[in-house]
């Protein structure tokens, strides 16, 4: 930051005003052919300058698509962490028109992890009168970089021009990239912080007061901490914390420039459900259970739903404990477990007295599989700070059936672990992402699980639909059973379905629902297969092909998938030299050399092998 724009701010924040610097942008009007935004090749056809329409300057650029892929133009900027920036785009459509518009800011790190995604509120462009759209998001203290995007968020068409981008809010003196901390109650603990200072230092960072304040206000005292500067606006370094009892604290570090608080949330180390087994794998009456469950049905269709394979639903998030127990009946009669949701409004703190009430009156009924306490809290600033209490106390009403959560970003999950018994996960990589997508993801979560916590990929089998009716993110059979595969050879324990309905859509009625009861026995006898707790090791030669192994009842079986669009062969070895394979999916083009299974595989082909 150069020092007449330090002066600026400095001299604006004493005054008390708000702080308002534009961030340069290329090409916010528009005006090149092609923009100077990314976007242009990935939606060919879709993003045009034009020059007879214009709010401003000589075009604006035209976005139109019959499809439901919400096409985008972004630009990428350099910022600063710790201060907030608003986002202003114009936008119109045509009288009558169809198509919905928003704005989104995305933040990352120098480590290149988006930290935060904002879209701005979604506005109907179905009028030539230009609307100006806002969108203001805090940057957290460890940016560097924001992707901006203009959106087209249904098949219609909209006109964009006239971007801009601003710092509205200077960052603080010091601000904290350790917004909130997990840490084992009960024992000390030495946790990474990260600090970013307004004001540049010198090679000696500033000796902060440290306090530690629990939710009831009592100080707990001993904190201490080991910092060094990093470069001449960040300090990073340790802090040890004393002991701390299993409810929520704040760590406050003041310096003389000024203070920054991080929220710290402590777990129980030892806190494994009755339901759960040493391994992760769910029990129901005592047996082993590997769920395949979809979203958003209701309790009519449960017996539809059983007879199509799936043994398990997301629930009705019931508004009263009659509501909530009248469902669970419905599916105990369906002969179907419930995935319980808790957060009816999408509320957690709001909802314990009666989520308490709802665990009260059920907690043995037997259809519930397990209690969740919300969708994605880490895209939900609103209620991110409550989950952890109320983990805590759903955990003392009810020690048997495990408590869920479902968390979207991968970057997270070190941290909502501690918070959860069953993590779902949810990749959706149709349209835009490569199907590995979906083994990274389960990757990243059973590498951060305990042995006894569990694992479900949410996978996707679509939820909008194009202006023709075709639908827009529904994978092929094929994707979706190597989805499947990608997961459970990853060490998901459990599959579920993204969505039954939703505005506009209805699975029934699409080409992939003739052939889900299929998908659902061949995802059933998978699951009989991971659930063995015998995986052996499985070393595979040969680009993007992967490949699991278990003993399963005195045989081994082999679990491999190609997810790629492209054909591909490998090799894949077990510890021991493997004589002959039998293929239980259908012809398979494998054959055995050197003591190792090499295979063949069309695009998006996945084959179970008996191999001995």
């Amino acid at each position: 930051m150069s020092l007449a724009r330090l002066s600026l701010l400095c001299l604006l924040i004493a005054a008390g005003a708000a702080v308002a610097q534009d961030v340069t942008l290329p090409d916010p009007g528009f005006e090149k052919t092609p923009p100077g935004w990314s976007g242009v090749d990935r939606y060919p056809g879709t993003v045009q300058v034009d020059r007879a329409v214009k709010r401003s300057g000589e075009a604006s650029v035209h976005i139109v698509s019959a499809e439901h892929n919400m096409p985008w133009l972004a630009v990428s900027v350099p910022v600063e962490g710790g201060a907030t920036y608003a986002l202003r785009a114009w936008c119109r459509g045509v009288v009558g028109g169809t198509g919905k518009v928003a704005l989104k800011i995305e933040y990352y790190n120098d480590q290149k992890q988006n930290t935060v995604g904002r879209y701005s509120d979604t506005v109907a462009a179905n009028t030539t009168e230009w609307k100006q759209l806002e969108l203001v998001v805090p940057a957290p203290a460890d940016t560097v970089r924001a992707a901006i995007l203009v959106r087209l968020m249904t098949p219609g068409e909209a006109w964009f021009d006239d971007v801009s981008f601003a710092m509205t809010q200077a960052p603080a003196p010091v601000s904290t990239a350790t917004e909130r901390l997990a840490v084992d109650a009960g024992a000390s603990a030495t946790v990474p912080i990260e600090l970013r200072f307004r004001d540049a230092l010198s090679d000696t960072p500033p000796r902060p007061t440290l306090t530690v304040t629990s939710s009831d206000g009592t100080a707990v005292p001993g904190a201490t901490a080991k910092l060094a500067v990093a470069d001449p606006h960040i300090v990073k370094g340790t802090v040890t914390l004393p002991a701390l009892a299993n409810a929520d604290h704040v760590l406050k570090l003041s310096f003389p420039q000024g203070a920054t608080e991080t929220r710290v949330f402590p777990y129980a180390a030892h806190r494994k459900p009755g339901r759960l087994s040493d391994t992760g794998t769910l029990l129901v009456d005592g047996k082993l259970f590997f769920p395949i469950l979809i979203y958003h049905v209701g309790a009519r269709e449960y017996p539809q739903l059983a007879a199509q394979g799936f043994n398990a639903v997301q629930g009705a998030a019931a508004s009263d404990v009659a509501g909530h127990t009248q469902a669970l009946d419905a599916a105990r009669q369906a002969a179907i477990m419930s995935d319980v949701p808790l957060y009816v409004n999408c509320k957690v703190a709001a909802n314990l007295p009666l989520s308490l009430q709802k665990i009260a009156a059920t907690k043995d009924h037997s259809a519930v599989l397990d209690w969740k306490i919300i969708d994605e809290p880490d895209l939900r600033p609103d209620v991110i700070d409550e989950v952890a209490d109320t983990y805590r106390q759903l955990k003392q009403a009810d020690p048997q059936a495990p408590i869920l959560l479902t968390i979207a970003s991968p970057a997270s999950f070190p941290y909502w672990i501690h918070f959860c018994d069953m993590l779902q996960v949810d990749p959706y990589p149709i349209p835009r992402y490569p199907l590995t997508l979906v083994s990274d993801t389960v990757k990243a979560a059973v590498a951060v699980k305990q042995p006894w916590q569990h694992v479900t990929a949410v996978l996707q089998c679509g939820w909008v639909s194009n202006t023709d009716g075709t639908p827009a993110n529904q994978p092929t059979y094929d994707q979706a059973l190597c989805m499947v595969y990608l997961a459970l050879i990853q060490g998901a324990k459990g599959i579920g379905w993204y969505s039954m309905h939703d505005p506009g859509w209805d699975l029934s009625k699409t080409p992939l629902w003739a052939r889900f009861k299929e998908l659902n026995e061949a995802t059933a006898a998978l699951g009989r297969i991971v659930l063995s707790d015998e995986p052996l090791a499985a070393r595979v030669t040969g680009e993007n092909v992967q490949a699991g192994a278990w003993r399963h009842e005195g045989r081994t079986y082999l679990l491999v998938t190609n997810p790629k669009g492209e054909a591909r062969s490998a090799s894949v070895k077990l510890d021991q030299p493997v004589t002959a394979c039998e293929s239980l999916t259908g012809a398979a083009d494998a054959h055995i050399a050197e003591g190792a299974v090499q295979i063949n595989l069309p695009p998006y082909t996945s084959h179970t092998l008996a191999v001995r």
